[in-house]
């Protein structure tokens, strides 16, 4: 089972973090041929896309998983999913229709320097195209289809990596070459998806069914957007107190601050079905044992990227870019505190307390508002970072704190401190140093690495097979 979902955390891990890999693969040739403007022009881009997306999937994917193990038949589960393609659908084509007519005056209101025209637009109908790609994500997942999963999002990779390099570099059509690649792979993923969803369905629905996807998912809707707000409510205020150029450097640094996550987004993909059908069977004790193998080695990546801030940073990022290495440890402490809730949001969605997920994330949205809103104007954009960082204890420590109180706790106190603490103090070279290289001293961390590395190993991987 641990070898499942190992391996399968592994390739979704790939496979479904292609836009964070195509961003990150992109970053040296982007820093070269684009301004932090042009970077901050598409922060925005993306920030619409995910504001859409949320309302577009008001809580629906995460309901639907959870109700197909509710349902024992073919039939009743080719009309769940039949009935959630219709109200995406439905909601799509509302809710895109508004934003289009709408969105000039709202950007105008939001919004300082970001055109609407074009880039607002192509942030809509991307939002809507990658709709039923998630629906489809789902049901290849619940049917173990990881393979094919992997191939067409290596597909939608190559086609957003070849369009964007092909029209920024030798079209120089700047930030709308870049906008245009995933314009093209977003509809060829919308194209693939949807005919594969139709033939599965056949557009079998159940008015009963959409009525329980409602309300089961509502519930999430909130916490969803406290998520978006956490994610991207920043750049928002970035935008409106600092401008696009500011953005553009600190979209920078949450990019490689927030690399974990496309390394670990196959274990929240694998981990929640896995979490579900080893409670439903009362197979705790596997459950512990891989929990605690995936936070040794996130530790162990986490603290790896502290390390080699500065030559990633060297190597990767054009000088223009360079004063945002400073913003990067704030949002590295965030991204491993947003990853260990994957473990306790498992067990409160088990437990359906939706409702308590959503409560926790509101807190920690309005304390990243809060703090951007009356400090960044003061302090600059290294109280974005600090913000997210804070923000996502918060939503975390409350979860955890919950889930202690039940019986699948699966944290342990201990371990969490001492990695917080660990993870603060290996970052402080970068506020004494910043930027720098040098042979020796990039010689002497890779020594340091392997030695911990064989430390997680011996003391909290003992007892794990790597199959």
């Amino acid at each position: 089972m641990a070898n499942k979902l190992f391996s399968g955390t592994l390739i979704l891990s790939l496979s479904n973090s292609s836009i964070r890999i195509i961003s990150f693969i992109l970053l040296p040739i982007m820093t070269m041929y684009l301004t932090p403007s042009d970077y901050g022009i598409i922060s925005i881009v993306v920030l619409i896309n995910t504001f859409i997306s949320i309302i577009l999937n008001p809580g629906l994917i995460s309901a639907t998983m959870r109700l197909f193990y509710d349902y024992e038949t073919e039939q009743d589960k080719i009309e769940l999913f039949g009935s959630a393609l219709i109200l995406f659908l439905f909601i799509s084509v509302i809710v895109c229709g508004f934003f289009i007519y709408y969105g000039e005056y709202l950007s105008k209101y939001f919004l300082s320097e970001f055109p609407f025209y074009p880039y607002g637009i192509y942030a809509i109908i991307i939002a809507f195209l990658t709709q039923t790609t998630k629906l489809w994500d789902i049901l290849y997942r619940i049917r173990n289809k990881i393979i094919s999963i992997a191939i067409i999002s290596f597909i939608n990779v190559l086609i957003n990596l070849s369009v964007s390099i092909y029209t920024v570099v030798y079209l120089d059509y700047g930030v709308y070459g870049r906008i245009l690649g995933m314009l093209v792979a977003s509809s060829f993923s919308f194209i693939f998806t949807f005919s594969i969803l139709i033939k599965y369905t056949r557009f079998n629905f159940s008015l009963p069914i959409i009525k329980k996807i409602i309300f089961l998912g509502y519930p999430l809707l909130f916490g969803i957007i406290a998520t978006a707000i956490l994610n991207v409510g920043d750049r928002l205020i970035i935008e409106k107190f600092l401008g696009l150029a500011k953005l553009g450097i600190y979209e920078t640094a949450y990019k490689i601050g927030t690399v974990p996550i496309f390394l670990s987004v196959g274990f929240k993909k694998m981990w929640v079905p896995y979490f579900y059908e080893n409670v439903k069977s009362n197979n705790i004790k596997d459950i512990k044992k891989d929990s605690k193998a995936f936070i040794s080695i996130l530790i162990f990546g986490i603290l790896s990227l502290l390390i080699i801030l500065p030559e990633v940073y060297t190597f990767l990022i054009g000088t223009k870019y360079w004063e945002g290495i400073k913003l990067v440890p704030p949002i590295i402490l965030g991204t491993y505190l947003l990853l260990l809730s994957i473990i306790t949001n498992a067990i409160l969605s088990y437990d359906k307390k939706f409702k308590l997920i959503t409560l926790f994330l509101i807190v920690a949205a309005v304390t990243n508002i809060l703090l951007n809103i009356f400090l960044i104007k003061y302090f600059g954009i290294i109280v974005a970072s600090i913000a997210t960082f804070f923000a996502y204890f918060i939503q975390f420590y409350l979860s955890f704190i919950y889930t202690k109180k039940t019986k699948h706790s699966l944290i342990n106190s201990k371990i969490f401190w001492g990695s917080i603490i660990l993870l603060i103090v290996s970052s402080l070279h970068i506020y004494v140093y910043g930027v720098y290289f040098s042979t020796y001293i990039l010689l002497s961390k890779i020594i340091f690495v392997i030695l911990f590395a064989f430390l997680i190993k011996k003391i909290f991987l003992a007892d794990f097979k790597f199959k």
